[in-house]
């Protein structure tokens, strides 16, 4: 029934602290069979760990069997690895108790760590080349953008990848590709430079 100890393990959430998480010779045990191996790089949780070690801890106890005897049945009974059962058997020989690993944190990229005053900063600065009527390329902006003191420095690519994410894109016109914003906004920019030319 090594298949029903794979499974449990499997099952099992990690629901309890750190702090919680201890020993309990009363949890699930060892079987015999032949079980699915764990799949590599799959993070092994507090609770499972403490089912792992019942499972060795009833074999070296119960049935006394060597240290690797005891690691080679519960690999054959979890399907998880040896080094990782091995681990597992010298942290709660060591601690008293096992830990889950920190959770994988998401990387912000650079236009999600700008707050939206930059955003604006940034979208005015390519606005401002459209109305002086001079080709917003990323070289320019980028220059712009470096002299800005509210904006991080940042480099052409991170830029562009700015500017991407506002809805910008850039079309080949001439000998250089020029930066060209969304088709709301053009019209409305050419509304707003309208309005301007009709109050002067």
């Amino acid at each position: 029934m090594a298949e029903q100890a794979a499974s449990y393990i499997d099952d099992v959430q990690n629901t309890v602290s750190e702090e919680e998480v201890k020993f309990n010779p009363n949890l699930p045990g060892s079987s015999t069979g032949t079980v699915k191996k764990n799949t590599k790089g799959k993070i092994i949780h507090s609770g499972q760990k403490i089912i792992i070690y019942n499972i060795y801890f009833k074999y070296r106890n119960e049935e006394k069997l060597s240290k690797t005897s005891a690691v080679k049945s519960t690999v054959s009974d979890t399907g998880i690895s040896r080094a990782s059962v091995w681990k597992i058997v010298s942290e709660m020989e060591l601690t008293g108790s096992v830990s889950s690993p920190p959770k994988h944190r998401e990387r912000k990229n650079f236009y999600e760590k700008l707050d939206e005053d930059q955003h604006n900063t940034i979208r005015y600065i390519v606005h401002s080349f459209f109305l002086r009527n001079e080709p917003p390329t990323l070289a320019k902006v980028l220059a712009a953008v470096q002299e800005n003191e509210t904006l991080p420095l940042m480099g052409k690519t991170s830029l562009w990848h700015i500017l991407r994410k506002m809805g910008f894109k850039y079309e080949k016109k001439g000998k250089h590709p020029l930066l060209v914003d969304r088709p709301e906004i053009i019209l409305w920019r050419r509304r707003y430079i309208n309005k301007i030319n009709t109050f002067r």
